[in-house]
């Protein structure tokens, strides 16, 4: 539920929304919606609303979470892989130390970002990164690289820490 109120002859926008900190709708959002016009406001207020409850609606589905929770979570899903034979040891190896470059990369360079917040560019600095790096001698590493990034970002959307874009 939103309200429009006036202040100063122009007229606000003010709704209560859910705060996962607390748990509860106590997060208030206000802005000025730039008219003194009562019905210009009012569809503006329409209008904001929608877009809040999108928003409101895509934190429920797919909350907050930082990426190295989710690192964690497929790792030790790929460790049960392992241990029911359906996965190499090497295969896991890779995939750990790929993630861990991939982690300490963007952990480096933006902090522990909540998963949702990663995106394409992330992903195509870090293979600058990896083909900067003097260690790095072969194609294939930095193929193979992708490959497990791509293999986490599928988990994630597969099990909706994110959206598929």
């Amino acid at each position: 539920m939103s309200s429009i109120y006036l202040k100063d002859s122009i007229y606000w926008y003010q709704k209560y929304v859910f705060n996962p900190i607390s748990q509860k709708k106590d997060k208030r959002l206000y802005r000025s919606l730039k008219t003194k016009s009562f019905e210009k406001a009012k569809s503006r207020q329409t209008k904001l609303d929608i877009q809040y409850d999108k928003q409101y609606e895509k934190e429920l589905l797919f909350p907050s979470r930082p990426l190295s929770v989710c690192k964690t979570q497929y790792l030790e899903d790929k460790k049960l892989e392992l241990e029911q034979n359906k996965r190499s040891a090497s295969t896991y190896r890779s995939d750990e130390i790929t993630l861990s470059q991939f982690f300490k990369y963007i952990n480096e360079n933006h902090g522990d970002l909540d998963i949702r917040k990663i995106n394409k560019a992330h992903i195509l600095d870090f293979r600058v990164y990896r083909e900067s790096q003097k260690k790095v001698k072969s194609v294939s590493t930095i193929a193979l690289n992708l490959r497990v990034t791509r293999s986490f970002f599928s988990y994630c959307i597969e099990k909706e820490y994110i959206e598929e874009h």
